[in-house]
């Protein structure tokens, strides 16, 4: 069963498929497939086969009550136009859009039969059956006593299999004598050479896919005719930036994405934004903290840990600090290594120290990242899953024994002794020659390629501002040049000043200066950013 779980999906289901199918075409077998349709497969659930089911499986008391009073007491109206009828009881199906809906549907099929010399295949309600013979006959036989054991189980639960909606396929190498045929309660499943099943087509008996890879094919060809006009954004997007700085359509582009601060649509494809928070410190933290070491964490084994990151040269390190024992521990990272993921090394690395102590003695660990204990306390961390799944599995390890585990942020740089020790081992940590060699975590590295991409686009405009006339005003990307002018012909002048694009020959007339002495005009940087035009002095 792969539908509606975590880390599984219809791959899962497809390659089981394909291996048995594969299996058969070696051995010279035939393998004859039918794939079920449930009618009304989620309306149509029993509210009582979900309960026992489920009371099966070890589940009692209030959390059956629940599930119970989640499915009764539910109601229907059909409305036309603005009129309703009267409202009816729902006695059957599992709500429709409830995050819980999927897995009572999962519950209820668990049991699905898998008879002998069978293979059961089962997606959400996607049901298909296998089986695999030397001869057409033999596998004929298997197949329809299969089916005949799920239409039964089906009638016990209170589903319904429709058989024209279903399809039977024969899977060989070898020559077909004779039509396969299989039936449903008495009606005959239709036979077909090509069937739909999980987002792929089908084709038998040979499964060569060249059906699927022909409706690929049709259905790709209308997106790329989009992804050709999509091509033509990067046009778009120059017109409009020389429409909102106002400057001439000889303007060079990468003056125009300097100008306004905003990269192209190449660079921001490849770049993707994460959020970032920080929280604040509050005043008393200090005073806290030592209340709660004299009260709740009184008489429990301490643990500090924290992370350090130094830009430039990148250098990522993390320490613990065990104030009982007198030692610290300290790791230089791989460079890369973002400092959240820092902080949660050293965590994980307390945690494992803490599995050396004696069982009886509670644990409290210390860290000045409030980010990583939410990331902890979530179900499913949305980043660093890795180091987080690893700490979740040494909570459950410590705590198994009826070992308490405190979690407690503090607040940074504010005296507090273990804080600042394990500070100052994470940052001696820098000075190790090499990191140690450990795996890098997906969610770092993402992070890392993004900072490369826009080094590498920064590198990039600062090399080419210098061809540019904007060179001379602006040596570097990050230098943002913002008008605040409410008169918008003032802010468009000094713009195409800045570009050096102005059309300025074609004006010169007006202070009675020749074309060809358009040097003498001088623009000069004042000191406070501005730009000043200074022409020649009339003679």
């Amino acid at each position: 069963m792969s539908g509606f779980r975590p880390r599984r999906g219809t791959i899962d289901t497809l390659l089981d498929l394909d291996h048995h199918v594969q299996e058969g075409f070696g051995r010279g077998r035939f393998t004859l497939t039918a794939f079920l349709d449930l009618e009304g497969a989620f309306d149509s659930a029993s509210h009582n086969a979900i309960l026992y089911k489920l009371s099966s499986l070890g589940l009692f008391g209030a959390p059956l009550l629940w599930v119970r009073s989640f499915l009764s007491s539910r109601t229907f109206s059909v409305s036309i136009g603005t009129t309703f009828s009267h409202p009816y009881p729902i006695r059957r199906g599992v709500p429709q859009g409830s995050p819980l809906s999927p897995l009572l549907f999962n519950v209820l099929l668990s049991d699905l039969p898998s008879p002998p010399s069978t293979h059961t295949f089962l997606y959400a309600d996607d049901i298909s059956l296998l089986c695999s013979a030397p001869s057409l006959p033999e596998a004929q036989t298997l197949l329809q006593g299969g089916l005949d054991a799920i239409c039964q189980w089906c009638t016990q639960w209170g589903l319904t299999l429709c058989a024209p909606k279903s399809c039977l396929m024969c899977f060989t190498r070898r020559r077909i004598p004779a039509i396969p045929q299989a039936h449903l309660t008495g009606t005959v499943i239709p036979f077909r050479t090509t069937h739909r099943f999980l987002g792929l087509v089908l084709d038998g008996p040979r499964l060569t896919w060249k059906r699927h890879i022909s409706a690929l094919r049709s259905s790709c060809l209308p997106r790329l005719n989009l992804m050709r006009a999509l091509a033509g954004l990067q046009v778009v997007q120059n017109t409009a930036l020389r429409i909102a700085l106002g400057a001439f359509r000889s303007s060079p582009t990468l003056a125009l994405q300097a100008e306004a601060g905003l990269p192209s649509l190449d660079h921001r494809r490849n770049t993707k934004t994460i959020p970032w928070t920080k929280a604040d410190c509050p005043h008393q933290g200090k005073a806290l903290f030592l209340t709660l070491l004299s009260t709740k964490y009184r008489d429990t084994f301490f643990i500090f840990t924290d992370g350090s990151h130094i830009p430039s040269p990148p250098s990522t390190s993390a320490a613990i600090y065990l104030p009982t024992l007198h030692t610290s521990t300290n790791w230089k990272l791989q460079p890369h290594t973002t400092i959240l993921g820092a902080e949660l090394f050293a965590i994980r690395e307390g945690l494992t120290a803490a599995t050396t102590l004696p069982p009886h003695l509670s644990v409290s660990l210390f860290t000045d990242s409030l980010t990583s204990l939410q990331l902890i306390s979530t179900h499913r961390p949305h980043t660093h899953h890795t180091l987080c799944f690893a700490i979740h599995s040494l909570l459950a390890q410590l705590t198994s024994g009826g070992r308490r585990v405190h979690l407690q942020w503090v607040p940074s740089h504010i005296g507090i002794m273990g804080n600042t020790v394990v500070d100052q081992a994470a940052n001696l940590a820098h000075t190790h020659p090499q990191p140690i060699p450990s795996p890098p975590d997906h969610s770092d590295l993402k992070i890392h390629l993004r900072q490369s991409s826009n080094r590498h686009w920064t590198t990039r405009l600062t090399i080419d501002l210098r061809q540019l006339t904007l060179g001379h005003y602006r040596h570097s990307p990050a230098q943002h040049w913002r008008p605040f002018s409410p008169i918008r012909p003032l802010d468009t002048a000094i713009t195409r000043l800045r570009i050096g694009h102005t059309r300025l020959n074609a004006h010169l007339h007006r202070l009675n200066i020749d074309g060809q002495h358009n040097q003498q005009l001088l623009i000069t940087t004042t000191t406070d950013g501005a730009l000043e035009a200074v022409g020649p002095q009339p003679k």
